[in-house]
């Protein structure tokens, strides 16, 4: 029986479909279907499958096994989206006025960073902490 779902998991659900669309447009502006592009949209929708999942009561049986690979998968999704290479533009010149936009690009880019990820840990962070309780029903 599903159980209700709290504000809270509802806002991540909005934040979550919010992240993936702004992403998903910049994925798609970069170049077509790569690797890269598969990795973000099971990361995604990992996270999403652990959230919704978070909230039913999973007691034994396949669910307890698809939930944890569905965690499992998404964990190892994240961190290969988190560290995945930046492509090499090539340029190697630079002057002062580079270096000051690179410098606030970099704080941009950690705090667009910050915000993709966080319902996407947090998702995690509840899918990990409900394994704990499940993993000894198995």
């Amino acid at each position: 029986m599903l159980t209700e779902i709290e504000w809270w998991g509802g806002l991540l659900f909005i934040w979550i479909a919010i992240c993936y669309r702004l992403s998903y447009r910049e994925y798609r502006a970069v170049g077509g279907s790569s690797l890269s592009f598969v990795v973000f949209n099971l990361a995604f929708l990992c996270s999403g499958v652990v959230l919704a999942l978070y909230f039913y009561p999973l007691e034994s049986g396949p669910w307890n096994l698809l939930y944890l690979a569905a965690l499992a998968l998404g964990i190892v999704t994240c961190a290969l989206m988190m560290f995945w290479p930046a492509a090499d533009t090539g340029e190697d010149e630079e002057t002062d006025d580079d270096a000051d936009d690179e410098e606030v690009g970099a704080v941009l880019g950690a705090l667009a960073g910050a915000i993709l990820f966080f319902p996407l840990l947090a998702s995690l962070v509840l899918g990990l902490m409900k394994s704990i309780d499940l993993v000894g029903t198995l």
